[in-house]
């Protein structure tokens, strides 16, 4: 009696663990971050088509190690500096602690340097089933850090009946926001500005209306993009 109740336990484990299992992987996209695109434009089915513009900016605009390991000309500057000057430079403030040749290091320089790198944050690109990585990416250096601007083209698909070609494509990432390294301080966030937009828009201008993404270890973005671009009726 003891090993059938044992038996009718362990089936009805297994039973519900297999079917939590199959519930979270069918609602796994629906786990991530989701956008839906559909630009109103129309243009010649033969053209590729340009998917709007994907740039990612980290929340936390320098990495707290690279600031306290970046050395001045001559390795005679001390590291804390660094940390001391971005901070000052970030948050408008005027430093007169620091002697007049370090302060004639741009701020952009600290920026390129100790900014998170794409390299390192990036675990997952893909455009359809076609796989993308850094090197996919634009470096962008903009007073609160450095963004990475993705730009793809798509192609159109005949459907039965009506002849309607769609653009249709996906982008997809998996992002490490590197929280272990924010010390400078970004309202308790953790994470990355997300925006789409057009090519020819500069990123400063669309920062306001960003889509913010977070806050997980890893951030998982999904972008679908659907254009209509060329319709004709077909008679049977």
């Amino acid at each position: 009696m003891h090993r059938f109740v044992f038996l009718v336990i362990c089936l009805s484990t297994a039973t519900f663990t297999i079917y939590r299992v199959r519930q979270w992987l069918s609602n796994y996209t629906y786990l991530s971050s989701k956008m839906m695109l559909s630009p109103s434009e129309t243009e010649d089915p033969g053209d590729m088509i340009k998917f709007p513009t994907m740039s990612i900016c980290n929340l936390n605009p320098a990495r707290g190690i690279a600031l306290y390991t970046m050395r001045g000309e001559g390795n005679t500057m001390p590291n804390s500096l660094n940390y001391e000057l971005f901070t000052d430079a970030y948050h408008g403030r005027v430093n007169t602690n620091v002697s007049e040749p370090y302060l004639s290091r741009r701020i952009y320089q600290i920026i390129d340097f100790a900014s998170h790198q794409l390299e390192s944050m990036l675990y997952l690109c893909r455009i359809g089933h076609r796989k993308c990585g850094a090197e996919n990416f634009t470096k962008s250096l903009l007073p609160f850090g450095s963004c990475y601007t993705l730009e793809t083209t798509v192609q159109g698909r005949l459907m039965k009946r009506v002849m309607i070609w769609l653009a249709m494509e996906e982008v997809q990432l998996i992002l490490d926001p590197q929280g272990f390294d924010y010390l400078v301080p970004s309202s308790g966030l953790v994470g990355f500005r997300l925006l789409l937009h057009a090519r020819e828009d500069p990123l400063w201008s669309v920062m306001p209306s960003a889509i913010y993404a977070g806050l997980k270890f890893h951030t998982i973005v999904h972008a679908t993009g659907i254009k209509t671009v060329n319709v004709t009726y077909i008679d049977y």
